[in-house]
């Protein structure tokens, strides 16, 4: 795929060489952590180039004189898709430290790929200009054509968003470019294939997973924690603090709850 009025593929060598390590399979967590964050920081340099400057206060001073400063005129917002888009939060928040987050929390049904929304805490009207929607991969593009649908239907305009990814499946970007084709998309390399999970190949693997604890992580685990399966909630309780997720916070509005699915809330309400 090449470059086009709506999709930008990064060019930039020092995205290229990160994106590079990050693929590497035998790279730690930590490792991972950072190169996300440094990902995060150099696409979203590249996405937001098109924001608007306003006037700040006129006769700044300086050390050696007064001057015009300048601002971004835009308020911008960030949208991470739980969970593995809480990756690229702290990046994009050293670039706007002021930006709201509004998590959406949205999973691929594993059978038929579909998105299944669990979290949504947008306000009641769009309170911002210029959202970034954060989401490291773009498989089947399933998910960022509903993220972007639910922008959509909470007011935002098509030139309002911008999606940022790591990386994209041609399939996924095909699959978003004809839902949304007014909408940018920002990513620093597109794949070619999807496997019979619907995972990019050589993507990034299963970045959420990378995030939290690689070295913890099994997959009997993740099976109990993320998907359907007999469990107590004393159980669950232990399997999170065993996996460092909580910090030990396991009160009623402890933020690693809403990174559960749908039906492990509703255990760990009980």
């Amino acid at each position: 795929m090449t470059n086009t009025s709506t999709l930008h593929i990064s060019q930039h060598p020092i995205v290229a060489t990160k994106l590079s390590q990050l693929r590497d399979a035998k790279q730690n967590s930590k490792v991972v952590r950072e190169l996300t964050q440094d990902l995060s920081v150099l696409l979203g340099y590249e996405a937001s180039c098109g924001l608007s400057l306003s006037d700040g206060e006129s006769n700044t001073a300086s050390a050696f004189g007064n001057y015009q400063s300048v601002q971004i005129k835009d308020k911008v917002g960030l949208v991470p898709v739980l969970r593995s888009g809480l990756g690229f939060v702290n990046g994009f928040l050293n670039l706007f430290p002021e930006a709201p987050v509004y998590h959406l929390g949205i999973y691929r049904e594993k059978v038929s790929h579909q998105p299944v929304e669990y979290y949504n805490k947008l306000p009641d009207v769009p309170n911002v200009e210029t959202c970034f929607v954060l989401d490291p991969v773009i498989a089947t593009g399933n998910t960022a054509v509903a993220t972007i649908n639910i922008l959509k239907e909470w007011g935002l305009a098509a030139n309002q968003i911008k999606f940022v990814a790591i990386v994209g499946s041609e399939q996924g970007i095909e699959q978003l470019q004809r839902e949304h084709p007014d909408v940018h998309i920002y990513v620093a390399a597109v794949d070619q294939s999807l496997d019979s999970n619907g995972y990019i190949t050589p993507g990034i693997g299963d970045s959420a997973y990378l995030e939290e604890n690689k070295d913890k992580y099994n997959y009997q685990a993740q099976t109990i924690l993320y998907q359907k399966e007999t469990i107590t909630r004393d159980q669950l309780i232990q399997l999170v603090e065993y996996l460092g997720l909580n910090n030990g916070d396991n009160s009623a509005d402890a933020p690693w709850k809403i990174l559960l699915r749908p039906e492990a809330q509703k255990l760990v309400a009980s």
